[in-house]
This record gives C-alpha cells, sequence and structure tokens, in this order.
C-alpha cells in the first residue's frame, strides 16, 4: 500500500458550560476506510455516576480508551471497574454498558468499525480488557520502552489486534519507517512530534497502512502513548 493520508486530532478538555448533559459525544473522524473496514473515531464525557444507555449490542466492534476517571464496564453478568490509561474491546454481538464512577468524570475515546459481513472466519473474537495499574515499572536509564499489552487480539472479521503501551524520556524519538499494518496512537501524556504535525496529550493519530511516520527528538517532558496495530486476515482481500 501507498497511503500518506493520516488524521491528527488534538482531544480539547470539556468545561462545565460545554458538557450540558450527562453524556456528551464528538466525532473525531467517521467512516475512514482502511483494514479493518470502515473505521470512526468518537471523544465522549460521562458525568460521574451517570450511566450512558441500557445494556445493550450492535453489530459494530468497538474498543473504548479511558483517558482520565474511572469506569465501570456492565455486562448482564458481571460489573469490571477500570482506570485512565485502559482499554477494552467489545466484539459484534456483546452485550454491555458502562457507568462513570468516582469523584470526577469519565474521559474516553471510541473506535468503531465494520465490514461487509460479522462472520467469525477465524477464531472467536472476545471482550478483551486491558488495566493500565498491571503496566511493570519503566526504567529511568532507557529512552524508549514498550510493554506489549497484547499480540494477536483475534478479531470478528478475521483481522488481529496487537497493542503496545509506549514510554519515551525526553529528548526520545525513532526514525521514519511504515508498516502494512494501520497503526491507531492514543497520546495519553507529553507532547509527540510526528512527521508533519506536533500534538499535545491527549491526542489522537492515525497512520493507515503505507504511511510514513516517526518522532522526532524534541520531547522536553516524558511520552506515553498506547498503539493499537490493525492486522488484516491472511486470508482475505482487504
Amino acid at each position: 500500500m501507498g497511503i500518506s493520508r493520516f488524521w491528527v486530532r488534538s482531544i480539547p478538555n470539556l468545561t462545565a458550560e460545554e458538557q450540558t448533559s450527562d453524556w456528551t459525544i464528538k466525532t473525531l473522524f467517521k467512516d475512514y476506510p482502511g483494514i479493518m473496514g470502515k473505521i470512526s473515531a468518537y471523544y465522549s464525557v460521562l458525568r460521574s455516576g451517570s450511566i450512558p444507555h441500557e445494556i445493550h449490542s450492535h453489530h459494530e466492534e468497538e474498543i473504548m480508551v479511558l483517558l482520565s476517571g474511572h469506569l465501570d464496564i456492565i455486562s448482564p453478568a458481571n460489573r469490571l471497574r477500570v482506570g485512565p490509561g485502559s482499554f477494552f474491546h467489545h466484539p459484534p454481538g456483546d452485550w454491555h454498558t458502562i457507568q462513570s464512577v468516582g469523584v470526577e468524570s469519565a474521559a474516553f475515546l471510541v473506535f468503531k468499525w465494520t465490514w461487509e459481513t460479522t462472520e467469525q472466519t477465524e477464531e472467536k473474537a472476545n471482550f478483551f480488557c486491558f488495566h493500565a495499574d498491571r503496566l511493570a515499572p519503566w526504567d529511568d536509564r532507557q529512552n524508549i520502552q514498550f510493554q506489549q499489552v497484547c499480540s494477536s487480539q483475534p478479531l470478528a472479521n478475521g483481522g488481529r489486534l496487537a497493542v503496545n503501551f509506549c514510554h519515551f524520556l525526553p529528548e526520545s524519538g525513532y526514525p521514519a519507517h511504515k508498516h502494512e499494518h494501520d497503526l491507531i496512537v492514543v497520546l495519553l501524556n507529553g507532547e509527540l512530534h510526528g512527521m508533519g504535525h506536533t500534538n499535545s496529550a491527549p491526542a489522537l493519530i492515525y497512520y493507515p497502512a503505507g504511511t510514513i511516520h516517526g518522532m522526532s527528538p524534541h520531547n522536553r517532558d516524558e511520552v506515553n502513548m498506547l498503539e493499537f496495530q490493525f492486522h488484516g486476515s491472511p486470508t482475505r482481500d482487504f
């Protein structure tokens, strides 16, 4: 692939005046074609104690990334609490809702995508949750560090998800390169100096497969980010 267009979105904090309801949601990009089909991204803020909707299911696959606050993930049989930097994946048809808990509102990102069919073509996709508080301590002597969260999480249309939690000390970066997979970067803190863009956290960057990207070593503070790699099925022509 030779796609060079990418999406960059900084995510502003919502003031109390801007958040006029218990649940505020903003579209960051919508129905962008990629390896996993048409993917959309949303920024959402949910006031403490609020539930956005009843337990439901939908045909899209969905990943939610918590930026601040705390959420309870609610299913018909379970309730699971997550904190900032955590994320979770719902396959199509998974019954769920969430509740903002704690003293502050919960701010989070939502990724949704669809394909022509939700038929399971390979290993069955299941609910998956990563808790950020389970990360190992970072080594303050290494400029660039990665902790692999998952290496080959099955997705409903036959694709695979790999996720890394990345940590950069000040004045660290990596050279220009490209991948055969789609890449979504969620900048959790610090400032990222990419090729053609500079963004302060929180921010979202989407590099489609084939996009040349890198990070200049101009960051003055530590940088933490989540890296979502969307790999297509080897048996499907994307």
